[in-house]
């Protein structure tokens, strides 16, 4: 025997809720850009993917070909394709362009689309550079009330020029000391942002360091969404005591579809033997930093 199921209008639960959105969101609609960012600030062309699913009062998906009606408060979006399919999603895409999204078109662009009013999901981004996306379907409420179901996601769009710069270096919490004996490590902190209003780069960039001796962990990375600015990375001195003293720096190279920065840090000496005993008396008992 077949069973038909017929699917519901998309659903929200009560749209007075004052945690109505971002991670208590009691609509059954939920969006996202994939990837998080875009290259948009004094750049045209490039874009990100922004998926809506909607789901019914039953948390199954609404019946394909459903309307989900996009808006955004920064670059252009595409409704060409804003109807759901037979899994309820629906795929449109933003592009970078005018308007650029300013903090103040962040907070005033947009309206809780029952209740009127601005609206904060995600939490204030702070600067500018971050478009607010609303995508919303006609459904119905807990009490069979018409109602707008609605979701928003931010998309941040970056400079497609990048900075890096080493802030600095500690060995065993010295951050003068350039001498590491066998088993040691050194610290090393970097910052590394996009040039439009200090946001981390492009999520897919790579992050390699490298060294002519001693080993760098991580050595190499990708930047991921939402990323971050200020990363900290170790230098281990693994010679053995075979070995010759030997002075190197580390290598940082960024590479990203907006071209490729490096940068070095200062000339570390790795010694290929091991550390001395600590004096009497001292905390650490000549343990070699791990």
């Amino acid at each position: 025997t077949e069973i038909l199921i017929f699917a519901g209008p998309p659903y929200i639960e009560d749209i007075t809720n004052p945690q109505g959105c971002g991670y208590y969101n009691t609509s059954h609609l939920k969006v996202a850009a994939e990837p998080c960012d875009l290259v948009g600030w004094s750049a045209v062309g490039d874009s990100v993917s922004i998926v809506a699913i909607v789901g019914d009062k039953w948390n199954n998906p609404v019946t394909e070909g459903t309307a989900v009606y996009f808006t955004t408060s920064g670059g252009v979006i595409s409704t060409a394709t804003g109807f759901t399919d037979a899994n309820g999603f629906a795929v449109v895409t933003l592009y970078g362009g005018n308007p650029m999204p300013s903090l103040d078109r962040w907070w005033n662009t947009l309206e809780d689309p029952n209740l009127g009013g601005s609206f904060d999901c995600w939490g204030d981004p702070g600067r500018n550079g971050v478009a607010k996306v609303l995508a919303t379907s006609e459904g119905e409420t807990e009490n069979n009330q018409s109602a707008i179901v609605w979701a928003s996601c931010d998309v941040r769009f970056t400079a497609p020029y990048h900075y890096m710069q080493v802030l600095g270096a500690t060995v065993n919490g010295d951050p003068e000391e350039r001498t590491l004996y066998i088993g040691q490590n050194a610290l090393i902190t970097f910052e590394l942002w996009e040039g439009g209003n200090h946001w981390p780069i492009d999520s897919e960039s790579i992050v390699r360091l490298s060294a002519s001796a001693g080993r760098v962990y991580p050595y190499e990375f990708e930047i991921r969404c939402p990323g971050d600015t200020l990363y900290t990375v170790s230098f281990f001195n693994n010679l053995t005591t075979e070995d010759d003293i030997t002075a190197t720096p580390v290598l940082l190279e960024v590479e990203s579809k907006n071209g490729n920065i490096w940068t070095f840090t200062e000339t570390f000496t790795l010694l290929p033997q091991m550390p001395p005993e600590a004096p009497p008396g001292s905390e650490d008992g000549g343990q070699a930093q791990r």
